[in-house]
């Protein structure tokens, strides 16, 4: 009988070779999501605009009816998700806005619906305002401790939104869980965000409303794709197309696979041209951008960026959503302007998070001022967030000005299992940490 060391020794290195191959087989197949690269928006987005009419046209004989202006409201912002049009969002948070004049700041309802379209457009203190005003009135309590939960994670006020989350997660119901998913993620605990969003979705699903299911599946497959189970990830993408074959969040997820798993940027452009014959908004000119860059296509990539800029400096509300990708966009151009730094100021005193500071240490770093840069992120993105992008900022930095070669290290085994999420371009720069 064969000495079963010897068996196993034998074996291993094969299993390991199958096991690596796997890993890097690709995962998105052409003939696979070729049909749902032709679907498109225009039918809904003909319903829906058929829909605001309907309503426009009964707020014409009742100008004071400000439930008709809230109903033409639902439909913009309906056509702005299914579209990317910006005007949608504008003209629907118009309209909330005069449904709440007309409503005396008295309709919770309108509050709160105004109060999500605030947190759309990056209007996070005005909608920190509104949800105040919405707690005064009383009614449907719970809603507005949720969307102020929303509102405080993102202008970095954690103590307040740790105190709303215990007051809202006591019912184990979808809003409950969602919340409680993203709390979990924010304090580093992915594994548990994943436990929390799946249950959310197993209510989702037993409710059988398709727009919460359509929701969950999409916020899991990115956390399938943050934990690295990629297989995952593109099932639940390909699961939401099956509710909205023309979900363009989703199709952008499965071009991400492709090109941040599957290294295959030219299918990737494939899915995203399907996507841009009905639906555009200036963050697909970024991703455009980041795939000819990868394929040095650098005539490309400068076009694409230049018509990134463009599109939001002409619009001052874009400006002020897309204020951190002008950053960026501006650095590679080694554009260094007051205008920058007076984009990043207005970023922290809007949102004093750790990716806020990780930019403005960036532009310093770039203007040559590298002991401020190291000392913004000493203080304020070590230790301060789990998010790759500004821990990866920090990182270079700290490498450049050779500054405490442990944190250095920490920060690489850390930035070493989010190649996935930060990019394939990212992976020689970690390695040189």
């Amino acid at each position: 009988m064969k000495n079963p060391r010897i068996l196993i020794a034998l074996i291993l290195p094969g299993l390991w070779f199958l096991l690596a191959f796997n890993g890097n087989k690709p995962i998105v197949k052409e003939r696979e999501i070729n049909e749902i690269m032709n679907q498109n928006s225009f039918e809904i987005q003909k319903k829906y605009s058929n829909e605001y009419d309907f309503w426009m046209l009964k707020l014409l004989d009742h100008p004071n009816q400000f439930p008709y202006l809230t109903q033409m409201a639902n439909y913009q912002n309906r056509l702005f998700d299914c579209s990317g049009n910006f005007h949608y969002l504008h003209t629907a948070t118009s309209q909330l806005e005069k449904a709440k004049k007309l409503s005396f700041s008295r309709d919770v309802a309108v509050l709160q619906k105004l109060a999500r379209n605030y947190i759309k457009m990056h209007r996070f203190c005005e909608a920190e305002d509104v949800l105040q005003t919405a707690e005064s009135l009383g009614q449907n309590a719970r809603i507005t401790k949720c969307i102020q939960f929303d509102v405080y994670m993102e202008l970095g006020h954690y103590e307040i939104a740790e105190d709303l989350l215990r007051e809202i997660c006591h019912t184990e119901d979808f809003e409950a869980y969602i919340r409680k998913s993203k709390w979990a993620d924010h304090s580093g605990d992915l594994d548990q965000a994943v436990f929390l969003m799946e249950r959310a979705m197993k209510i989702a699903e037993k409710s059988k409303n398709e727009s919460l299911i359509l929701w969950s599946y999409t916020n899991l497959a990115d956390f399938y794709g943050h934990q690295n189970r990629i297989y995952k990830s593109y099932d639940y993408f390909l699961k939401s197309l099956k509710i909205d074959p023309s979900n363009h969040y989703a199709k952008k997820g499965i071009a991400w696979i492709s090109f941040a798993h599957d290294h295959n940027p030219k299918l990737s452009q494939k899915i995203l041209e399907s996507i841009n014959t009905y639906y555009d908004s200036p963050s697909y000119d970024l991703f455009k951008a980041e795939l000819a860059q990868y394929l040095g296509n650098n005539e490309v990539y400068e076009l694409l960026s230049k018509n990134f800029l463009t599109k939001v400096n002409s619009n001052h509300s874009l400006k002020h959503m897309y204020g951190p990708e002008i950053v960026e966009k501006l650095l590679e151009q080694n554009k260094l302007s007051n205008d920058v730094m007076d984009i990043v100021i207005n970023e922290i005193s809007m949102r004093p998070i750790a990716s806020s500071y990780a930019l403005k240490a960036k532009v310093l770093h770039a203007m040559g001022q590298k002991e401020m840069a190291t000392n913004i992120v000493l203080d304020n993105v070590v230790n301060k967030t789990f998010e790759p992008a500004p821990l990866l900022i920090a990182a270079e930095i700290l490498k450049e000005n050779e500054i405490n070669t442990k944190i250095i290290e920490d920060l690489k085994s850390e930035l070493s299992t989010a190649v996935y999420e930060l990019g394939p371009q990212s992976e020689k720069v970690i390695d040189t940490l």
